[in-house]
């Protein structure tokens, strides 16, 4: 295993996504069963190398044969949330607090749940709870960047964009127009990304929606 990982490495390090790829996949075949360590470090190098089903599916797996690895579960739920599984994202991530409570966890559960309240995209949403999820997610990117963002032009041009609103648009534009003016308002003030609830929560939102734009 040590050493089919170094091979992983050597092709990352020689630019050949494709053969990491199939050798990651070679590799999550061979994993014997129990090997958590092994298989966290198998998802999280799919999820670098953009096939983040590959890495929720290894994960998922993993967590069957060993369904009280805290660690697994913890990272089962980060790469759900990160695919818009959210619901079950806070599920797993119960699994995981309901055997070690830990305070980082409850922290990440505290993300979940700021996430499942803000994000327009959840699955079944109508358009007027996705307008005004729009308007909130864009609220708390105000608030978010209101005290440490330096007064730069572009952070201020679009302050006072976010300020007016959608004003007159039909909920659809509007709620397109809100969303991209917070994924603006965010990406300008950089100086207000922490690790605090509440910025996680904005950046895992923003990303994904970042993410879907891209694929359209």
């Amino acid at each position: 295993m040590a050493t089919r990982f170094e091979f992983v490495e050597f092709l990352t390090r020689s630019a050949a996504p494709a053969e990491v790829l199939a050798e990651l996949l070679r590799l999550r075949v061979e994993l014997p069963a129990g090997r958590t360590a092994e298989a966290r470090h198998t998802a999280q190098l799919f999820a670098e190398h953009g096939a983040g089903d590959l890495a929720l599916q290894t994960l998922a797996a993993a967590a069957v044969a060993s369904p009280r690895d805290v660690d697994l579960l913890s990272q089962l739920s980060q790469q759900q949330l990160s695919a818009g599984r959210t619901l079950e994202a806070r599920t797993t991530l119960q699994r995981a607090i309901a055997i070690e409570p830990r305070k980082g966890l409850q922290a990440q559960l505290a993300v979940i749940d700021r996430v499942l309240a803000l994000d327009p995209a959840l699955p079944r949403l109508g358009m007027v709870a996705r307008t005004r999820r729009a308007r909130l997610l864009l609220s708390a990117v105000v608030a978010r960047t209101s005290k440490c963002a330096p007064a730069l032009p572009e952070v201020t041009r679009l302050r006072h964009e976010a300020s007016r609103g959608g004003r007159g648009a039909a909920d659809a534009a509007r709620a397109e127009r809100e969303l991209t003016l917070a994924a603006g308002l965010w990406s300008a003030a950089a100086a207000c990304h922490g690790e605090d609830v509440e910025s996680r929560a904005i950046a895992e939102i923003l990303e994904r929606l970042g993410t879907v734009s891209a694929q359209r």
